[in-house]
């Protein structure tokens, strides 16, 4: 799925929520609306990069190295990383 999919689907779910409050959306309604997509965006973005750390290699150059070729970040990393955007 495609980000702009992933966003028009998450926005379609959100108008959904606030719809079926079956009333007049309040500032206070549409402010929340804006922090959890935020907050959405953000959550999504972290976990791909994440995913994407996960299945990096490092290769080296076969004729001084020979054939080597290792997962550039290990999990602790990655939790690390996770930890620190999320704050």
């Amino acid at each position: 799925m495609t980000r702009r999919e992933e966003i028009v689907k998450a926005t379609k779910e959100c108008r959904e929520d606030y719809v079926g409050l079956g009333r007049y959306l309040t500032t206070d309604d549409i402010a929340d609306a804006f922090e959890e997509g935020a907050e959405w965006a953000d959550k999504t973005m972290i976990d791909k990069v994440c995913e994407i750390l996960k299945n990096v290699t490092v290769t080296y150059n076969r004729r001084f190295f020979g054939k080597c070729e290792e997962n550039a970040f290990d999990a602790d990393f990655i939790k690390e990383f996770r930890k620190a955007m999320e704050e």
